[in-house]
């Protein structure tokens, strides 16, 4: 029984985690395809000129196979953990049959409970990335309506550089919020200083889409004021969903520090 509980134990929880990671591809494959698709044919660094962050596989058939592979990888748990089901335990158990049943049904119920704490953690990353997935099917959206309104070069450019500056800065202020929970496991004085960098960072871009709040006034001024409203309600749009995606990325570094 020494093993055999702990290797039980094992393949539940194999098993339970591949589930989460097909059910986050199930996701995936529902929501993002239309985007994946417009991506697919587009120049491969239209991500990273108009800094958008797809961190998934840019094609159809690359989502898909990555479905195979869980789902090849979720039969073979399921099959493993079954075959495990089937066995007895060891000989040196001193049981009929009837009480060796009631007792592995109750070590069957403490593992599920187990197994489902201890993942509850893999559970949130999940939930967390299909939340992240929509600010970034969200941003390739902004972007390609940005350009079917025909911007010319010079537009093009003066927008790539405001969504870049943002973008950096809002990654400054996710950097600065992992480190202070790194020093603050070593010093809680030195954490609170980088604490309150992290949050004096982003509350000085807690702007509402309003060019007169944005830190850039000579670039933010000299191309929304001229521009047309459909394409400045794009932009403005993209600079909300960078900053919402900053906030939620922190909000989960918060939660996942306690």
């Amino acid at each position: 029984m020494l093993h055999f509980i702990p290797h039980r134990a094992l393949l539940m929880c194999t098993l339970s985690e591949l589930k989460i990671e097909e059910d986050y591809w199930k996701h995936v494959a529902d929501v993002a395809m239309p985007t994946v698709r417009w991506l697919s044919q587009t120049s491969k660094d239209i991500t990273k000129r108009n800094f958008i962050n797809w961190d998934y596989p840019r094609t159809e058939h690359n989502i898909r196979h990555r479905q195979r592979l869980i789902d090849n990888k979720l039969q073979q748990a399921e099959a493993n953990l079954k075959a495990h089901l089937q066995q007895s335990p060891p000989s040196e158990v001193k049981q009929n049959k009837k009480s060796l049943d009631e007792s592995m049904n109750i070590v069957d119920h403490a593992l599920t409970n187990l197994v489902k704490k201890d993942l509850e953690q893999c559970l949130n990353y999940f939930e967390h990335k299909k939340i992240i997935l929509n600010f970034d099917i969200n941003a390739v959206n902004q972007v390609k309506s940005f350009y079917e309104c025909n911007p010319n070069e010079e537009q093009i450019h003066s927008v790539q550089k405001l969504w870049r500056m943002t973008a950096k800065s809002y990654k400054r202020a996710i950097t600065l919020k992992k480190n202070s929970l790194l020093l603050n496991k070593q010093t809680s004085n030195q954490g609170m200083i980088h604490e309150n960098r992290a949050t004096e960072h982003i509350n000085s871009f807690r702007f509402n889409c309003n060019t007169t709040n944005h830190p850039d006034q000579s670039v933010s001024a000299t191309l929304l004021q001229p521009v047309l409203s459909p394409m400045r309600n794009i932009i403005e749009a993209r600079l909300l969903n960078i900053k919402q995606r900053a906030e939620q990325i922190i909000l989960f570094i918060n939660t996942s520090a306690h």
